[in-house]
């Protein structure tokens, strides 16, 4: 078995660079150690929280990597996505009532969505060219 050898490589980890994550971790140190960073990153609200932790963690991480990202990897965030939008709805200058009626409308417009896919993949005996298969019943057993 070969010695583990750390060296300051040009072509980086998988071929992606690393000097710059040295960088923007050594700014990053440095923005920690002022006072106030902790209050201005994750605010009392668990919420907030919650949604700057996946932003800083993943987002950028995943942004800054410059690597293919696929598809499967944004399943962690799927939700914050949908609590994103409803800060950006409830955090705007209208009025609560209209607010509530906007997200009512997000809401129904995604479940009529939801219902016309299934509908599609029930009519159609599943997707076969696509992510959903062939349904089940119309399989050779």
């Amino acid at each position: 078995m070969g010695a583990l050898r750390f060296s300051f490589s040009t072509r980086g980890v998988g071929g992606v660079r690393t000097f710059f994550f040295f960088f923007l971790s050594q700014q990053l140190l440095s923005a920690m150690q002022k006072e106030g960073w902790r209050n201005a990153l994750f605010p009392g609200s668990d919420t907030l929280s919650l949604r700057n932790a996946a932003f800083l963690g993943y987002g950028i991480t995943l942004t800054c990597s410059l690597v293919l990202i696929r598809r499967y990897y944004l399943n962690v965030t799927f939700q914050l996505e949908y609590l994103w939008l409803a800060g950006i709805i409830l955090h705007s200058p209208w009025k609560q009532h209209r607010q509530r009626i906007i997200l009512l409308g997000i809401a129904l417009a995604q479940l009529a969505i939801s219902i016309q896919f299934l509908r599609f993949v029930h009519d159609h005996h599943g997707a076969p060219q696509g992510d959903c298969g062939i349904g089940y019943s119309s399989q050779r057993h």
